[in-house]
């Protein structure tokens, strides 16, 4: 039963820090596209790289409870 919860709280984490991460990055992206719309190809790449980067802990977190799930 422990490992269950240990996978939750793993996943739970991880999600809530990658959320707040892509919500940030967008908020970024959407005020300076609105700021300087000539710039929003390169306003675009910088919000795909950043968003890749946010979503990286939930990936870890994933992995950190399939783990749990297995061997646990």
């Amino acid at each position: 039963a422990a490992r269950f919860a240990g996978a939750g709280i793993a996943m739970g984490f991880g999600a809530i820090g990658s959320s707040l991460g892509i919500a940030y990055v967008s908020a970024m992206a959407c005020r300076t596209v609105a700021d300087f719309p000539s710039a929003s190809a390169r306003v675009k790449t910088a919000y795909f790289i950043g968003s890749a980067t946010a979503q990286s802990p939930s990936v870890f977190s994933l992995i950190i409870a399939l783990i749990l799930l297995i061997r646990g």
